[in-house]
């Protein structure tokens, strides 16, 4: 009976933290990057902006933007214009929404290697991944 109490506290206990909504995945933010880019900033842009994601595990991604399409891949290319070097949990909070790519350079948080114009254009080329309700 005890194993039994002790199951439904697990249970019962298990139960607010699942009502709770979870950050995506780094897999699940590259997968719907594309659905998130905004056409129109990347309507004449032809970039690769590559993305390193530093944290336990080192994760490497590129994104080839070309006139308002993106694709996504995972590993290192051979030219990107651009590449970003960010701590996981940060890249999550920039793509939820909850801090700005300036201010993860300010805190020395994000750096950046290439091209300018394409690191101006960051905060309007993707639109926030909001959480689900």
């Amino acid at each position: 009976m005890s194993g039994s109490d002790v199951s439904t506290t697990d249970s019962d206990s298990s139960s607010p933290a699942q009502s709770v909504t979870q950050d995506p995945t780094i897999e699940q933010i590259f997968k719907h990057m594309p659905g998130r880019l905004n056409q129109e900033t990347a309507r004449h842009m032809d970039a690769v902006l590559q993305f390193v994601l530093t944290g336990e595990e080192t994760k490497r991604y590129h994104v080839h933007i070309s006139d308002g399409e993106c694709r996504v891949a995972e590993g290192l290319h051979n030219a990107p214009n651009v590449t970003f070097t960010v701590p996981a949990a940060t890249y999550v909070d920039l793509v939820m929404g909850r801090t700005s790519g300036f201010r993860a350079f300010a805190l020395g948080k994000m750096k950046f290697r290439g091209d300018m114009n394409i690191v101006i254009k960051m905060p309007k080329l993707f639109r926030p991944l909001n959480p689900a309700p």
